[in-house]
């Protein structure tokens, strides 16, 4: 199968730090390349080199054949590479169908002079354009929001103008960065739906950098780990996701004793970190302080919840699947208390705050319990 993106030895070097080191991968046509690996490992910056906003110390990017190490973001842009962003990186104040417009950018052919004067050609070059934008609306069963200012929109339908606006330009390759980032099931569920259509229909090569375990494992044809900027394994997913190598990056060890006392450790930041939202909204602190505490906590449990799952992938933990409805639940009830702190509702925010960590501490109590008993039993 003909590989559309290729990177060939590429490393990335900030002043005496390297970020990567030596990293090859290529993507073929049609197919859905996820990117995983630890905090810091290097996912992002690949995509950033690609796209071209970091340029490379050494090796090749190559694109049909091109190499487009080096080139600007928009030439990458124009070559027909989208991406999108951790952050939708939307404007507020400009509705969904302008928002998704600004995707058509790259692609506008009129002259600044023949738009001042609304040329016939700028006419039928606008209506081109509109259409592209109204086929992608629809695509991603945006319609009913097409004139809805953005920042007034819930954050999963932020997420999905933001991804809107990558398939806008009608791009060769897609890159996306931690999508789902922020988005509660549902909306993840919905975005599952669209990457698979995009793929199925659409046949565009996609390279997804992701934190849900579950969701590569279900949608991925080939995964890359990445750690400490370099390749750890890559293949099919059922076998890079119970790669022994792959659990001890993630964990920091893959023997069940040393895993489940590293475990143990991550369970004490999570109940701290609750524990100082919670003290934060008792003493008053202003809303963007307990805000950036639940982010920060958010945060940690997306790598906490991987590296835990990837474990369980790894010793078979019949349990798994409900443990998942666990940890889907506190991301939800999380974004609910930085939702309630933000609209200024202290009591709601302390409520909720309050029982978030009471089912944490059940979690641990009972299902990380079990865990644990399992891995002994493991380890014995």
């Amino acid at each position: 199968m003909a590989e559309t993106l290729q990177i060939e030895r590429i490393t990335l070097r900030f002043g005496g730090l390297t970020i990567l080191d030596e990293v090859s991968l290529a993507v073929r046509a049609g197919e859905l390349l996820a990117l995983i690996g630890p905090n810091g490992a290097g996912k992002t910056s690949i995509l950033n080199c690609i796209s071209g906003i970091y340029r490379i110390s050494e090796g090749r990017i190559r694109f049909n054949g091109q190499d487009i190490a080096g080139l600007a973001p928009h030439r990458v842009a124009q070559l027909g590479i989208a991406r999108t962003f951790q952050h939708a990186e939307l404007f507020p104040e400009m509705s969904v169908l302008d928002n998704i417009l600004v995707g058509r950018h790259a692609a506008l052919r009129s002259h600044p002079l023949a738009e001042a004067l609304f040329l016939p050609g700028v006419r039928r070059e606008e209506i081109r354009n509109r259409e592209v934008v109204e086929e992608i609306l629809d695509f991603v069963e945006l319609e009913r929001y097409r004139h809805k200012a953005v920042g007034s929109l819930p954050f999963g339908i932020q997420k999905l103008v933001g991804f809107a606006r990558a398939l806008a330009y009608q791009p060769q390759v897609l890159l996306l960065d931690e999508p789902c980032a922020g988005l509660n099931r549902e909306d993840r569920e919905d975005l599952a739906r669209h990457i698979m259509r995009i793929q199925h229909e659409k046949r565009l090569p996609m390279i997804w950098v992701e934190h849900d375990m579950q969701m590569v494992a279900d949608l991925a044809d080939r995964l890359y780990v990445l750690d400490h900027g370099q390749v750890l394994a890559q293949g099919e997913p059922a076998k890079v996701l119970n790669d022994p190598k792959v659990i001890e990056a993630y964990i920091g060890h893959s023997k069940p004793a040393q895993a489940s006392t590293a475990i143990d450790r991550e369970h004490q930041i999570q109940t701290g970190l609750l524990h100082a939202a919670g003290e934060a909204v008792r003493s008053g602190r202003p809303p963007a302080e307990v805000a950036a505490i639940v982010d920060q906590l958010a945060s940690y449990n997306r790598a906490h919840f991987a590296s835990e799952e990837l474990l369980m992938r790894l010793y078979r933990y019949p349990e798994l699947e409900l443990h998942a409805v666990d940890h889907q639940r506190m991301m939800d009830e999380l974004d609910d208390i930085v939702a309630t702190c933000r609209a200024g509702d202290e009591p709601r925010t302390l409520q909720l705050t309050n029982e978030l960590e009471d089912f944490l501490l059940q979690h641990i109590a009972t299902r990380d319990g079990r865990f644990a008993q399992y891995l002994a039993h493991h380890d014995a």
